[in-house]
């Protein structure tokens, strides 16, 4: 390139000679040591890596490139713009990241059920993202474990529901043998009785997706087996759902690093990394909405009927988490903790 910037009546009677010398056969590229197919490219790289081939390795594209296997494309979410959308106990961060998630991919219609639904000075900034995006949200102050506030959310929503996400949770860390009744049922309730509702007030409507849970379900924490007990019922309920023929998606979301309830922790966050448990970023979960929403209707696999015709069975969940996917039994310990509520 220098030559040829300094000195181009040069560079071209280089450029001249070596296409002579090339014509003539005088010099000759590497020979080629072995051809691939296309379809087994990492054949070659690996030949490549072990570095034991003297010339070239040739790739050969097929005539036709339909003959190649193709990548499966990514989901891309999309929410129904004239529908709406229930978040139960989706003021917190996860449920905030998830909300402005879903409008971002369409949803305009989103109504928030929680304890705390009201515009303060904390979620002012959040609603006011969601309004800049044309988004219409309903603040209904009341308890997913209250059928008439499940009800009231439901029919009081300005359109037919499509999708449900319970993120309600209610953590009363105690070592079992100190968990009083009380501290059982506050940590069960928001998962068993919520989702219930939830479920029996949704029936009429006509969902994309009902999602919700945690790892929680088939791993726990010391002090956790209220909240382990109420995940472990999702993991059941969601087949329950999908065997008569609803939607239901079981997303077991592992320690988020960067939004939600422990990511608001920095010494609780540290204290389960030495777990040796890996966090989860937003976009990973994002991610694993996506699929769950792709994914959420009844599987159905054929089964043969006493008559011999085919009918239609519909079997178990899809589970993610923090770790790859697991069906492992749950298994958990519960020792002394502290009280919280979010």
């Amino acid at each position: 390139m220098q030559i040829s910037r300094t000195h181009q009546q040069k560079a071209a009677e280089l450029l001249r000679r070596y296409a002579q010398l090339v014509c003539s056969g005088e010099l000759r590229g590497l020979p080629i040591d072995s051809v691939f197919p296309a379809a087994q490219i990492q054949d070659a790289f690996r030949t490549m890596q072990a570095a034991r081939h003297i010339g070239k390795l040739a790739v050969a594209m097929p005539d036709d490139p339909l003959e190649l296997e193709s990548a499966p494309a990514k989901p891309v979410p999309v929410f129904h713009a004239d529908r709406s959308y229930l978040l139960t106990g989706g003021l917190g961060g996860l449920g905030r990241s998830v909300a402005t998630w879903m409008v971002e991919n369409g949803a305009r219609h989103l109504a928030f059920l929680s304890r705390s639904a009201r515009d303060s000075s904390e979620t002012h900034d959040f609603l006011k993202e969601l309004h800049s995006h044309r988004c219409e949200v309903q603040l209904l102050a009341g308890s997913v474990g209250n059928m008439a506030d499940v009800r009231r959310a439901v029919d009081n929503a300005t359109r037919s529901a499509a999708g449900v996400i319970n993120i309600s949770m209610v953590l009363r860390d105690r070592g079992l043998g100190e968990m009083t009744f009380s501290d059982w049922t506050a940590a069960v309730e928001p998962k068993v009785n919520g989702t219930w509702n939830l479920h029996s007030a949704t029936l009429s409507c006509s969902l994309d997706f009902f999602m919700f849970s945690s790892y929680c379900g088939f791993g726990g924490h010391s002090g956790q087996a209220n909240y382990a007990a109420g995940n472990t019922f999702l993991d059941g309920f969601a087949q329950y759902r999908q065997r008569n023929g609803l939607v239901a998606t079981v997303i077991d979301v592992g320690v988020m690093a960067d939004a939600g309830f422990v990511a608001r922790d920095i010494r609780l966050l540290k204290r389960l990394e030495k777990t040796l448990m890996r966090p989860v970023r937003e976009k990973e979960l994002l991610d694993a909405v996506t699929l769950a929403k792709e994914r959420s209707g009844p599987l159905r696999i054929a089964a043969r009927t006493r008559g011999g015709s085919l009918r239609m069975k519909i079997p178990a969940k899809y589970s993610w988490a923090s770790l790859p996917l697991r069906r492992s039994p749950p298994r958990r310990t519960a020792r002394s903790g502290a009280e919280t509520r979010a």
